[in-house]
């Protein structure tokens, strides 16, 4: 049996198929752009407008002096720094009141987090701007670095009646670290409006519970201390963590390779993705003896590492839990 591979031309002859198209096109059109316009509305998303041209010169500007959105970027400056540009104009044509604050969400924060930028914002808007370095994970907008944007949404928290107090916390060598505080149904983590907290005081609980209830009749929550619910959970304790370090001989500097997490119960993995660590050598030293090798970073370096690596596994850390490897 023979069978052709040729292409078969067919033509669409039907006099009513080319409208009846048109009208399936135009229909699907419409559909899509209501069903569009109602999401962004269900959600209060709102759509800036393009850049305009005025900003062509300043934009050309920052990216030959290498200024951010430009700084150390091989690409996206350029689409960076539209973005940037297109909020400014935004705010510029809308009605911003004395108690308004304004906050900018974003996965790269670095790229737009510069005292330059700020300068510049606060110049035509006449307001400070935020920045919130948000990649997916609703806790690392509450954490200590973001204290001003925890309080603006707490502003009218007396409509929130509390029902449930859940205190998450883990202990390192004896010491507790309050690591959770959620006051149901407001979901967000109050730890770090609760300054110094001591967890190795006789009634530490029985404080605890007394500095909380406080901190939410501050911000005028609906609080009831008699029918508020009270528990306080131990999360897995985090025995060690090893950071495993590359070293770049021609550049002199350390990067993270990944971080080896011990639980009392379990060990697991985490690359650091989207994580640009970079350690100058200088700040590594390595100790070796007959008995022991050891690595150490220095203190101010160290508390850096912490701070990044409690964001990456979205865990408080004691810093005495970590240690330094490097990789052959």
């Amino acid at each position: 049996m023979r069978i052709s591979t040729e292409p078969r031309n067919h033509k669409f002859n039907h006099p009513n198929s080319i409208e009846d198209l048109k009208d399936i096109q135009t229909k699907l059109k419409n559909t899509i752009e209501s069903e569009s316009r109602a999401f962004l509305n269900k959600y209060a998303i709102i759509v800036t407008p393009e850049c305009p041209k005025d900003y062509f010169e300043t934009i050309m500007e920052k990216a030959y002096n290498k200024e951010p959105p430009f700084k150390n970027k091989t690409s996206d400056g350029f689409k960076d720094a539209i973005i940037w540009y297109s909020i400014i104009d935004y705010l510029k044509n809308e009605k911003i009141g004395t108690e308004d604050s304004i906050f900018f969400f974003t996965a790269n924060k670095k790229d737009f987090d510069s005292e330059s930028n700020l300068l510049e914002f606060k110049k035509i808007i006449k307001k400070d701007l935020h920045i919130i370095d948000y990649k997916g994970k609703p806790s690392q907008i509450f954490d200590s670095e973001h204290k001003t944007f925890l309080q603006y949404t707490l502003k009218e928290a007396q409509s929130v009646r509390i029902t449930e107090i859940e205190v998450k916390y883990s202990e390192f060598e004896g010491e507790w670290i309050i690591e959770k505080i959620f006051a149901k149904p407001f979901p967000s983590n109050l730890v770090s409006l609760l300054s110094r907290i001591n967890p190795e005081s006789k009634n530490c609980k029985k404080n605890l519970k007394e500095r909380i209830i406080k901190l939410l009749e501050n911000f005028v929550f609906n609080v009831d201390s008699t029918k508020i619910n009270f528990s306080f959970i131990q999360l897995p304790t985090i025995e060690k963590i090893t950071i495993f370090l590359n070293y770049h001989h021609s550049n002199h500097f350390y990067d993270i390779d990944h971080i080896e997490v011990v639980y009392d119960d379990d060990t697991g993995e985490v690359e650091p993705k989207n994580e640009n660590i970079l350690i100058s050598e200088d700040f590594f030293k390595h100790d070796e003896t007959d008995e022991y090798s050891f690595y150490w970073m220095e203190p101010t370096i160290h508390q850096d590492v912490v701070r990044i690596v409690e964001k990456i596994i979205d865990r408080k850390l004691h810093p005495d839990s970590i240690s330094y490897e490097v990789l052959d």
